[in-house]
């Protein structure tokens, strides 16, 4: 029952926002103290923009006097922001630096920032903004490959997805301005075209055809797999399910996978088979981690919102040669100082045995799902399963 703006107008004003979201020790209240999609700035945003405000400005909750937190910012921001042609136009909406948001505060007289920060107190000011804008117009392909086992075509198919796409140019750290991406996501795309190769000279084994798609723009907002489900080359109904891969597993042999996004639907049963024949066992992600979010940082939710049955298979933390505090540390290295950084790149470790049982793993999991007899569906209580009933009603 928490509702941000309550009875306050906002129409054709700009929304003063802080970033996160209320923690608590209370599940019941948002998710405790793991974050809900209602922290997310694209959320704010839309919430804003749905009560009528002209824009946002948010104030991210980070120390005033923290150098690296503001330039990561600065970092993720200097990027093309890049939009599929036919999406809503954007509102207004800019990140403040809380030193500066302070003395905006301050100068106002009507509070101060640190009373606004205490008691969200209201406060009536005006600010100017001025800026210019260039746009341009380019072509960003998917690239799609079907196999239909034995020449011949199916009615319906699986989607094993991958993004091809990364960061590109941007500001330099340390004098290197390319950020490679080969964790993410040049080690899923190369598994994408691996797994097609052992899958076409296995297709007699295969009841169902294959559709590779090396999508565009997962980094930009998941637009190539949007686009893909807005223009689908079979209906969404037909599609029995989507497995999508974005990053492979590369520190060690792994004891274990984990399965995003299992639980939502009858892919948990197939997961577990697959997991029972090659002697692996199932872990859920460690709780070091935010697990909420994980089933929606990559292509698997725009196939899922689509309606189609979902999952991202990811290694465990119980590795064979690799002690577990040993792999979080490296796993927090990479988060903090790899990732999204110009050094995603073939100067990383990369344990070929790990790749390769990753990959076993995937297949498998490919030929379980293209032989299943029993539809593949949603969980009652899943989000998504009201999209697959419409889809299916609409035949569309």
């Amino acid at each position: 029952d928490h509702f941000d703006y309550g009875e306050n107008d906002i129409t054709g004003k700009i929304s003063i926002i802080f970033s996160g979201e209320p923690e608590s020790n209370d599940l019941d209240y948002f998710e405790g103290d793991q974050p809900t999609i209602y922290s997310y700035n694209d959320v704010k945003n839309r919430i804003a923009l749905s009560r009528g405000a002209a824009g946002t400005i948010i104030i991210p909750q980070i120390q005033v006097d923290s150098f690296n937190e503001w330039h990561k910012l600065i970092n993720e921001y200097s990027f093309e922001d890049v939009n599929l042609l036919y999406s809503a136009s954007k509102n207004f909406s800019i990140i403040l630096n809380p030193k500066i948001a302070k003395e905006i505060f301050n100068i106002s007289q009507l509070t101060s920032f640190a009373e606004i920060t205490k008691n969200f107190n209201k406060s009536n000011f005006k600010l100017m903004f001025e800026g210019n804008f260039q746009e341009r117009d380019f072509i960003a392909h998917n690239v799609i490959g079907i196999l239909n086992p034995n020449g011949i075509k199916t009615e319906d198919a699986i989607i094993i997805s991958a993004h091809y796409d990364h960061l590109g140019i941007g500001t330099k750290v340390n004098g290197d301005s390319i950020y490679n991406g080969v964790l993410d996501n040049a080690m899923g795309i190369s598994a994408l075209i691996e797994i097609a190769k052992i899958l076409k000279e296995n297709e007699k084994f295969l009841n169902r055809s294959i559709i590779f798609i090396a999508v565009t723009g997962e980094e930009k907002g998941l637009l190539g797999s949007t686009y893909f489900t807005d223009h689908p080359i079979i209906p969404l109904y037909k599609t029995i399910a989507n497995l999508n891969i974005d990053g492979i597993a590369y520190l060690d042999e792994f004891n274990s996978v984990i399965g995003i996004g299992s639980e939502l639907s009858d892919l948990d049963l197939l997961f577990e088979t697959t997991a029972n024949l090659l002697d692996l066992k199932i872990s859920e992600i460690p709780p070091e981690f935010y697990n909420t979010e994980a089933f929606n940082r990559s292509d698997q939710i725009a196939f899922a919102k689509a309606g189609i049955p979902s999952i991202l298979v990811l290694d465990g933390i119980d590795y064979k040669n690799i002690s577990r505090e040993d792999a979080l540390r490296k796993i927090f290295y990479y988060n903090q100082n790899i990732y999204h950084t110009p050094f995603d790149d073939l100067t990383t470790k990369i344990d070929s045995d790990a790749v390769q049982k990753h990959i076993k793993f995937l297949t498998y999991l490919i030929f379980q799902i293209a032989n299943s007899t029993n539809e593949i569906k949603w969980r009652p209580n899943s989000p998504y399963n009201f999209m697959r009933l419409q889809t299916k009603a609409e035949k569309r």
